[in-house]
This record gives structure tokens, sequence and C-alpha cells, in this order.
């Protein structure tokens, strides 16, 4: 469950202003907000039925945008690939703290490398 709520928020972060007035406030109480379907139904003075309906449409719209555009996708793999880049510059200065030099040269290098290949994919920036 605390996954399917990571995951909505993300979409909803992306994403909330291509749903409906409804559909952003409801999903936003319910994934943000973590509002009770029962304390959202009271707030809009529509039935909970109501509020489950227009969460799951708001699910399927914002999932059909993520499936268009792959804006989450995107975004979670420019931040595997810059987390990767930061681990290997600190495993360079390990390097150059214990005076291998040549060592971290070379984790320097592919540091280098990685980050030019983000650089020349503007899809995913």
């Amino acid at each position: 469950m605390l996954e399917k709520m990571l995951r909505m928020s993300a979409l909803l972060d992306r994403y909330s202003v291509l749903l409906t007035d409804k559909q952003r406030e409801i999903a936003t109480d319910y994934f943000l907000n973590d509002l009770s379907l029962g304390e959202i139904a009271e707030a809009q003075g529509i039935s909970r039925q109501a509020v489950y309906d227009t969460l799951v449409r708001a699910e399927r719209a914002m999932e059909g945008y993520e499936a268009q555009f792959g804006l989450v996708a995107r975004s979670e793999e420019l931040h595997r690939r810059l987390a990767n880049s930061a681990a290997r510059l600190r495993e360079a200065r390990d390097h150059l703290a214990k005076g291998n030099c040549a060592q971290a040269g070379a984790v320097l290098e592919s540091v280098e490398e990685a980050l030019e290949g983000l650089l020349s994919e503007p899809d995913l920036l």
C-alpha cells in the first residue's frame, strides 16, 4: 500500500494539472493529505462511493498520462544515474585520500562519461 501511495504522489506531482479540479482535490486529499474516503466524502458533501469512483478515474488518468509521457520514469532514471555518479565521486575522493591518483583518475573519467551521456539525452532531462 505504501508503494502505491508513493507512486500516486509522484504521479500527482507531475500530472495533477491535467486532472479535473474535483479529481485533483480528492486525489490530493487522499494521497497527500492522508484523509480517508469518509473524511473526504463528508468535506465534499458526497458519498464515499463517489469519492472512490473519482479516485479510480484520477488514478487511471494519471497512469495513462505516465504511459504517454513517461515523466515519472524519466525522473526516476535521472535520479538513479545521478546517485550513481555521486557514489562514484565519493569513490574517487577515497582513492585520492589513499594516494591512488591513477585509480581516482579512472573513476573521475567514468563519471565524466556518465554525465556527458546524461547531457546528450535531452529527453531524459
